[in-house]
């Protein structure tokens, strides 16, 4: 009698969250009637169906629910492909495409011809920094465009905020002077919720209960970037790889031309237990070649088993990934110290106590972080094959700029011949090229070797391995401000000698507007931002060709030599 009560309760509980889920469902703009007596009508089935009365509410979410009525993949079964190459088949096939439209931009910007074996390998790498970090890539890469810069590049990586730019520009299908006066108005008020974003994150989170996938507050926040960066009509039918018609393209789609660069994506593995390991995204795969590990974008977030997809579940949508790039937020508890904590913290004797803590493996214990399905669950051969769920978060935490997601060329290693690095971080300069090339040593690749001593901070500063001419030329350019620059291009850029003239830029990254955590410009602040990056690049474009120039001479001796 006693188990008979108990069955009783836990069936009636299971039937009371089961209403309650309902109750989201009637937000949907696909329901009509009254929505009082669509509940009361739903409970009476869920009372009268035999079994799980969740099983039944999954069964509803499934029919209902357009990304998983429409997914273009639901009958797709998803294959890790093992490999040290991060290039895959569709990547590869893709860069043939675009080869021709390289090469031709190449001609065009360096003023000489050129043999297929001549034409560089030129990549872009994006740093993180927040909404200062997605406007300066937007004045960089539109100066990029319009100086035909941007045609010579084969991909373009992006960290954090720089993925809040490249993501929702390729996604609009205009140009970046376009794409300006769509991205400045979504400024103006901060990341404040359309009326739509309720709906849109519970949908949302309705796909991903009923595929039992794991809900963190990346989810939340994802949704919330998505509303204000690809508005609230798009917000969750925009993908990397899966297209939802009439909604925007897919970034696979948008690229299949060869128009845009490559964009990729990063991530790191945020388990204490393992190394913080890089995780790149493009419209075709993602994966890991620390694990040598890749999986179609489309299947990122099914559930996996000895390398194959035990599930339909559609994409994770582009806001997703936005919410799993930008998670600054996600910093366990000894980053976090280390970078803001300990400014706060003057008395020797407090700070010995905290820092006892800090620097133990609690220390390492994050409280937010983005928690997926393993896709290498499982699978043999692999390090994370018995974890069922893995976590990621801003690849910010390990180092700034996603310099190495662009080592994807078959030959030469995967490096690039040429890499423009951009930098909007906070700690810019000696410290940042230190971190990129510990982290080259640390995994045995070819990166210049940094400056020596404490080199004085340039608007460009050119890195070249005079030893490797293997070893891509870095061209860094930082968010420095250069008053003497601005007054020498003071004729030549007038535009820009007024907007810059009196903007206290290190007050304004410090603690001002252009602070990492700020997300509400004016569209004078956002015009500064842009403008400063545009002029450092304009002023820099003529060193920027000839140093491309000498790398294609420089191909010529060597293949004479051979």
């Amino acid at each position: 009698m006693k188990n008979s009560i108990v069955a009783l309760m836990l069936y009636g509980i299971r039937v009371f969250l089961s209403t309650l889920i309902l109750v989201p469902i009637v937000v949907r703009s696909d329901i009509f009637g009254d929505p009082l007596q669509f509940i009361k009508q739903k409970t009476q089935q869920i009372i009268d169906v035999k079994g799980d009365p969740l099983q039944f509410i999954k069964r509803e979410i499934m029919s209902t629910s357009p990304v998983i009525a429409d997914n273009p993949h639901k009958n797709d079964v998803a294959r890790v492909r093992q490999g040290t190459m991060p290039a895959g088949p569709e990547e590869l096939a893709w860069r043939a495409k675009r080869f021709p439209r390289v090469k031709a931009a190449q001609e065009k910007f360096l003023g000489m011809k050129l043999t297929d074996k001549e034409v560089l390998e030129v990549a872009i790498s994006c740093s993180g920094g927040g909404f200062r970090a997605m406007l300066g890539s937007l004045g960089s890469l539109r100066i990029a465009q319009e100086s035909g810069l941007l045609d010579c590049v084969m991909c373009i990586s992006g960290l954090s905020g720089s993925t809040w730019l490249i993501g929702p520009w390729i996604t609009s299908g205009v140009s970046l002077a376009e794409y300006k006066k769509i991205l400045f108005p979504r400024l103006k008020n901060g990341p404040v919720p359309s009326q739509s974003f309720a709906a849109n994150v519970i949908n949302n989170l309705l796909v991903k209960f009923t595929y039992e996938q794991p809900l963190t507050p990346v989810d939340l926040y994802g949704g919330l970037l998505a509303d204000v960066l690809l508005g609230p009509d798009d917000a969750n039918y925009v993908y990397p790889a899966s297209y939802f018609p009439p909604h925007p393209l897919s970034q696979a789609q948008r690229i299949a031309d060869a128009t845009y660069p490559l964009p990729v994506y990063t991530a790191v593995l945020g388990d204490m237990d393992y190394a913080q390991e890089w995780f790149e995204c493009t419209p075709y795969e993602v994966g890991c070649r620390a694990f040598n590990a890749y999986v179609p974008t489309w299947a990122f977030g099914r559930k996996f088993k000895n390398g194959e997809s035990t599930d339909n579940a559609p994409e994770q949508t582009l806001g997703y990934w936005m919410g799993i790039c930008g998670s600054a937020f996600a910093a366990n508890f000894e980053q976090a110290y280390d970078t803001v904590l300990n400014k706060f913290i003057n008395d020797p004797f407090w700070r010995e106590i905290v820092e006892s803590f800090v620097y133990t493996d609690l220390g390492k214990i994050r409280i937010a972080y983005a928690q997926i399905n393993n896709f290498m669950y499982e699978a043999p051969g692999f390090e994370l094959r018995k974890r069922k769920t893995i976590k990621l978060v801003d690849a910010g935490l390990d180092f700034g700029n996603p310099v190495f997601a662009t080592y994807r060329n078959s030959t030469n290693g995967g490096m690039p011949d040429v890499l423009l690095v951009f930098d909007y971080g906070g700690a810019i300069g000696n410290h940042e090229i230190a971190m990129i090339s510990n982290y080259a040593q640390r995994k045995g690749l070819k990166f210049p070797p940094r400056p020596s001593g404490s080199a004085a901070l340039r608007v460009l500063t050119t890195l070249k391995d005079a030893h490797d001419t293997a070893a891509p030329v870095v061209f860094y350019l930082p968010r420095f401000k250069d008053d003497a620059l601005l007054a020498q291009y003071k004729q030549q850029y007038p535009y820009y000698a007024e907007l810059l003239a009196n903007l206290d830029w290190e007050a304004s990254v410090e603690g001002g507007f252009a602070a990492m955590n700020n997300m509400q410009y004016t569209k004078e602040q956002a015009e500064q931002v842009c403008g400063l990056m545009e002029f450092n690049l304009l002023t820099q474009l003529e060193t920027i060709r000839e140093g491309m120039r000498q790398k294609v001479l420089e191909k010529r001796r060597l293949r004479k030599r051979a």
